[in-house]
């Protein structure tokens, strides 16, 4: 089972849900970056696209103790 958004709760001890972080608070950075900026007008015409590779975040949902593997979180 995996899940997505990486909230709080998917870590907690008995939960563990592997999951998807879609690194949201990058997201509204360089959102209210390019906004700032169109609202001062340096970038009036500019179109962007910015690519943010989500991460995935291994934890026991998914099995992986099962089969002999360790996750860089199990050290803590």
């Amino acid at each position: 089972m995996v899940g997505f958004d990486d909230i709080s709760i998917a870590a907690l001890k008995g939960v563990e849900l592997t999951t998807i972080n879609s690194r949201k608070y990058e997201m509204g950075s360089m959102g209210l970056q390019i906004l700032i900026e169109k609202i001062e007008d340096r970038a009036a015409s500019m179109v962007n696209q910015i690519i943010l590779q989500p991460e995935l975040v291994i934890r026991k949902s998914c099995g992986y103790a099962l089969h002999g593997y360790k996750s860089e979180r199990d050290s803590t």
